[in-house]
């Protein structure tokens, strides 16, 4: 169930409205997918795996909680972010975040933007969820971003930003596979792509403390290496980035 939102907004803030892509509900896939490839060409290719998990309930995948929403603000497409709830490793991944130009700079109440907002929505989401199915408190949601020192943002101008929406860096070796992972053919032919040098962070939803244990931040990692992108656990991208973790 689609957490009650508009108990997030104040009386004078924009006309904002949120449309859950799912359970064959198709109504607002296509300002989806225009914003994604619009935003986010290099993720373009995911757009088969969005329109399937678009024809399930969130919950159709054992394991997971699957989140595709379009915000508008005065009925309008303004952004949109896809995410999903990781049982087992009591954290959400944020997987499609974007927000159109036009409405970087909308305001809601405390000085919030739009991202900001749909990030404290999303984390409301994840913790709706997870007591739905008897989990405890998400830690957060994880989110891949570009570095500083990344081609496709040379500034770290999303890291800039997203570090004041609360983006805690996570002290691991991570990059980022070139696609999912389906079957034994697309592993066997892993090797031929390049892996894209990340940031791994994620936004809170507990104390530091509890993100930072050694243990937590292996799953953090295993929870988009292993359980998102279904790399096998014994792949140099997954041992690198569970060996980066200092022991304690």
């Amino acid at each position: 169930m689609l957490i009650d939102y508009q108990t997030f907004l104040a009386p004078s803030d924009p006309a904002l409205t949120l449309h859950e892509v799912a359970e064959g509900d198709l109504t607002h896939f296509q300002d989806l997918a225009d914003i994604l490839t619009e935003m986010m060409p290099q993720y373009a290719h995911y757009l088969g795996r969005i329109h399937t998990i678009a024809q399930h309930a969130p919950d159709f995948e054992a394991g997971f909680v699957h989140r595709q929403w379009l915000a508008k603000i005065d009925g309008q497409p303004a952004g949109i972010i896809v995410f999903k709830y990781v049982l087992a490793r009591d954290c959400g991944l944020g997987l499609d975040f974007a927000i159109l130009p036009a409405y970087r700079a909308t305001e809601f109440a405390n000085g919030r933007r739009l991202a900001h907002l749909l990030i404290e929505l999303c984390l409301a989401q994840l913790t709706a969820d997870a007591a739905r199915h008897g989990r405890a408190t998400p830690m957060g949601l994880v989110v891949e971003v570009e570095p500083e020192y990344g081609h496709r943002d040379p500034h770290g101008k999303l890291l800039k930003q997203y570090r004041k929406y609360g983006f805690v860096d996570l002290a691991v070796q991570y990059v980022e596979p070139p696609f999912i992972v389906k079957g034994p053919e697309d592993e066997a032919r892993l090797g031929d792509y390049a892996f894209y040098p990340m940031r791994l962070g994620i936004f809170p939803n507990v104390a530091a403390e509890q993100i930072h244990a050694p243990a937590n931040l292996r799953h953090l990692v295993q929870a988009f290496l292993v359980d998102h992108y279904h790399l096998p656990p014994t792949h140099w991208a997954v041992q690198q980035a569970l060996d980066s973790v200092v022991s304690g």
